[in-house]
């Protein structure tokens, strides 16, 4: 284990002793991390100042928080999904072919949709 950080009531201090009212955080610098990322309409949206949310994810968020990790020495495994829902407009299961009835489901509302990974 390697110490990276030590704190004393919220501060954050250079050097310090372990006593019994010590606690210890242990911290993984290398995990498996899944990354779910819902591809909705919204994400082709710009915000207020003309980014797209799409690239506001990919170029903020995920830039961000891998340069964290790297400042960290941080050595993950990451998997980024991306996944989104589509919604059909039919009635009865019977209005898909067949082959494909089997990844067709119906939410509490009695639409059919399909989900994509």
């Amino acid at each position: 284990a390697q110490a990276s950080e030590l704190w004393v009531k919220g501060e954050k201090v250079t050097c310090g002793y372990i006593s019994e009212d010590t606690r210890v955080v242990f911290r993984s610098t290398s995990a498996m991390v899944y990354i779910f990322i819902q591809m909705s309409c919204e994400m082709w949206d710009f915000d207020i100042y003309g980014d797209l949310y799409f690239e506001k994810a990919v170029n903020g968020f995920l830039s961000d928080l891998f340069a964290k990790w790297k400042e960290k020495n941080c050595s993950h495994e990451v998997t980024v999904v991306l996944f989104s829902r589509t919604f059909y407009n039919a009635k009865t299961i019977e209005e898909f072919p067949e082959i494909l009835r089997g990844s067709i489901r119906q939410d509490h509302e009695g639409r059919f949709y399909e989900d994509f990974y």
